[in-house]
């Protein structure tokens, strides 16, 4: 690791440079779909523009490569063929819309219940795709359970 590390390069997170994907995109596209000219729908580019990418340049080869294996009959990469890895849309386009009047600790919950079944209640997974601690969410969650803030099924997750 020394040896590599003599010049530092800190990369902000792709949700930080979101177009970068204009370019990276056509490139993934072009690699994972066997040199046939696949083109993106505007559906599909809202979609990843939209999506909180937890992950990286990585997970964004893993979304492209999987999305033109499924529209392998296809010349189109749509919507519906992208699979993202751990949580969609946290903070995306497509969220349901936030009532007037909401309080802060409200919408807290709501996003980490939402994380968490998105998740699948993993807690680790949802900790990192909030970008808090596993401890702090399962802070969180006790005190949502202590409250009687949390219903009979995310008892069960949390």
């Amino acid at each position: 690791y020394y040896r590599i590390n003599v010049f530092p390069l800190r990369l902000p997170p792709l949700r930080e440079r979101l177009d970068d994907l204009s370019v990276l995109v056509p490139h993934f596209v072009t690699r994972h779909s066997g040199g046939l000219a696949k083109e993106v729908s505007r559906e599909a580019w809202d979609k990843m523009r939209g999506y909180y990418w937890p992950g990286n340049i990585r997970e964004l080869e893993n979304v492209i490569a999987r999305a033109a294996l499924i529209s392998h009959d296809s010349q189109r990469i749509e919507a519906e063929h992208l699979v993202f890895d751990g949580v969609e849309n946290v903070g995306g386009q497509n969220d349901e819309v936030i009532p007037a009047g909401i309080t802060l600790r409200e919408m807290e919950k709501r996003l980490i219940i939402k994380t968490l079944k998105s998740c699948n209640g993993n807690r680790t997974h949802a900790a990192k795709a909030l970008d808090i601690s596993v401890r702090t969410l399962r802070n969180k969650l006790n005190e949502y359970r202590h409250n009687n803030e949390l219903s009979e099924d995310l008892k069960m997750e949390a």
